[in-house]
């Protein structure tokens, strides 16, 4: 059961208690200081010492990417924190299970294109990242599905249907975003100019699918984290089209503005999908959201 946001609004003291608002400013005050702290590796080279004897990377390069692989791990950690909390017996458990999952795959994902940026220097438009970040896309399919299901009890026919035909969609956009790549083009466009767009509509279908559902049930609590994937199709549409455009830069001692815009936008997406997830997690041990015990059937 999702209850109307009236009754989700947080607290702002109780009496003879200290606030528990006080985590949620934390977590504000720390998203702003995370972004400023990798901006200004990127602008400034803060420790641009060359890694490990690398002619290009400095050790500005391994933190950029140990901070995005750090954001990624504690957005899947809270998610984690929040499956844990409504346990094995609840059916919703299977929603948070899933996007748990696939948080934690895509921080395997992002360490594996750390890896490679770290000695190929040059990340390819496809390559063994994407594995983890494709099987990403599977779990969060899966949790909005069972998300669905809760809250409009289709058949199990009707919810599948409904799941293939969005990423049949989603697979039909990128192929002509492609062909539409290759008429612009003098070169043809190739598996890596589908997968970028592939993950650019996937982050905006599931958020788009996500925003319906928050906008039916006036700002469910349960639904807020799956907003955060708008910035991920942001951050992710200004990659591909830096990366096609040749201008994206593999190294922060590059100065490359466009390239710190992109990548701290992605890395702001992790953080404030963690964010969501904190607060969720505060409106939980709050008792502003219920936790029903109904088992699965």
């Amino acid at each position: 059961m999702i209850i109307p946001s009236t009754m989700e609004r947080l607290p702002t003291s109780v009496p003879g208690k200290p606030t528990w608002l006080s985590p949620i400013k934390t977590g504000a005050i720390g998203i702003v200081s995370y972004l400023a702290f990798y901006a200004s590796i990127y602008m400034f080279g803060i420790f641009d010492s060359p890694f490990l004897g690398s002619d290009i990377l400095t050790w500005d390069d391994f933190l950029t990417n140990t901070l995005t692989i750090l954001a990624a791990a504690i957005a899947a950690a809270l998610a984690t924190i929040v499956w844990k909390h409504h346990g094995i017996g609840e059916r919703v458990a299977v929603v948070w299970f899933f996007l748990a999952t696939g948080l934690w795959l895509w921080t395997l994902g992002e360490i594996i294109w750390a890896i490679l940026n770290l000695t190929a220097i040059e990340v390819p438009a496809v390559s063994l990242a994407d594995i983890p970040w494709l099987a990403g896309y599977i779990c969060f399919s899966i949790a909005l599905e069972r998300q669905y299901a809760l809250i409009y009890h289709p058949n199990l026919r009707a919810r599948r249907l409904a799941t293939y035909a969005i990423w049949c969609v989603v697979i039909a956009g990128a192929a002509g975003i492609t062909t539409l790549e290759t008429g612009s083009n003098s070169t043809p466009g190739g598996l890596g100019d589908f997968v970028l767009a592939f993950y650019v509509l996937s982050d905006l279908a599931i958020a788009i699918f996500a925003f319906l559902l928050v906008l039916v049930f006036r700002g469910g609590a349960m639904l807020r984290p799956w907003l955060g994937l708008f910035l991920f199709a942001l951050a992710d549409g200004l990659y591909a089209w830096l990366y096609e455009s040749g201008l994206y830069a593999f190294s922060a001692g590059a100065d490359n503005l466009p390239s710190l815009v992109a990548d701290t936008a992605y890395v702001a997406a992790y953080l404030i999908l963690a964010f969501t997830l904190l607060v969720h997690y505060r409106l939980l041990r709050g008792g502003l959201i219920p936790s029903p015990k109904t088992k699965q059937s």
